[in-house]
Parts: structure tokens; sequence; C-alpha cells
């Protein structure tokens, strides 16, 4: 639902400001016409730097892929902040083309709910064209249990060197033992929404 209206908002702000849904920034030409596609996150990585996350399923065992691939990890980093390197590198560049990135894996997405069929990976999408994300956005994880034991998780990194790592929310936890319904939350990045439309560096 959140997908559907965040391509008829960007589009209808388009239509409404610019007078068309299609623009050229930096010589790429963008066409935001609707549907977008909806691209899956690890058979992304799978095509585009030939790894298949599900098989390292921890830090240690994704850094020397990475070494393989020619980037530098930071030993401190947790498998969320390794797999984002990976990404940055041999995908998102590649992303010219107004797209969704859909089913994040659960280690990038600490506060986001989990899909039923396949707990690694979480309900999120991000928005994105001419190789930059422009939007972000999950259904929000409303389970006080599984929030804890991910801020915990979250705290080893952190403890670790990982400043990047989300920090404990007791009162957030204690919020959601209270009860939360089902919520989708959405950030758009409206400095690099316009400055591309409008073909600013």
């Amino acid at each position: 639902q959140l997908m559907d209206f965040t391509e008829e908002m960007y589009t209808t702000v388009m239509e409404k400001v610019f007078g068309t849904l299609k623009f050229n920034y930096q010589g790429q030409e963008l066409d935001f016409t609707p549907p977008w596609p909806r691209l899956d996150y690890r058979q992304l990585i799978l095509d585009k730097a030939d790894v298949d996350l599900d098989k390292y399923p921890d830090a240690e065992s994704l850094i020397p892929i990475l070494k393989e691939k020619g980037i530098h990890p930071d030993i401190k980093l947790g498998r969320g902040r390794l797999i984002d390197q990976l990404f940055k590198k041999f995908v998102r560049p590649d992303l010219i083309k107004p797209s969704f990135l859909i089913n994040h894996p659960l280690d990038i997405s600490p506060l986001a709910k989990k899909h039923e069929n396949n707990p690694n990976y979480v309900q999120r999408f991000q928005v994105l064209f001419a190789g930059a994300e422009v939007g972000n956005a999950f259904t929000e994880l409303n389970d006080p249990i599984d929030q804890r034991a991910r801020f915990e998780e979250q705290g080893v990194l952190r403890d670790k060197g990982d400043d990047e790592a989300q920090m404990m929310d007791y009162d957030f936890v204690e919020a959601l033992e209270y009860g939360m319904p089902p919520t989708g939350g959405f950030g758009v990045g409206i400095d690099r929404f316009f400055s591309i439309l409008t073909n600013s560096e």
C-alpha cells in the first residue's frame, strides 16, 4: 500500500510542479511513468556482485568475500554494514531508472518488521533513481520482544566500535509493550529529489 501511495505522490508532485514525468539528469534520461519496477535486494547482489547473501550468515563469513571483491572492510562492522558496502559498490550506481528496492536483509534494518515467510528479510523499500536513495520506508516493528533483542544486538555492535549501530531505547520498547497497530513509516530525501529533477549537482 505504501509503495503504491509513494509512487502516486512522487509522480503527482512531478506533474504539478514540472508538468512532466520525464527528466534529464547529468545526461541520464529518467522516465517516472508508473509502474516502477520492484527489485529484490538479495537478487540484485547475486546478479551484480555474484554473492548469495544467504550463504554468508554472519560478518565473519562475509569479510573474506568482500576482500575478494576489492572492498577493505572494517572488521568492527556487523553483517548489515558489510552488506551495505557490497551494495554501494556493485549495485546502487547502476540503479538509474526509478525503482523500488525491496526485501532488505534483517541485519541492515533493525527497526523494520520481518517477513512472515522469511525472517532473515524485512518489509522495507527504498526509492532509488539516478544512483541515489530518494526515499525510505518500512513496516514498523511492533513486537516488543523482537525489538528489545534487536536493540541488544545493535548494542553489541556499538560496543565493538560501530558508531552507526542503534542504541537501546527502553522507553520505545515499553511503549511497544502497551501496543502499536500495524504501521508503515516513510521518509523522502527531498533535497536529493529536487536536485535530481532540476539537474542540479
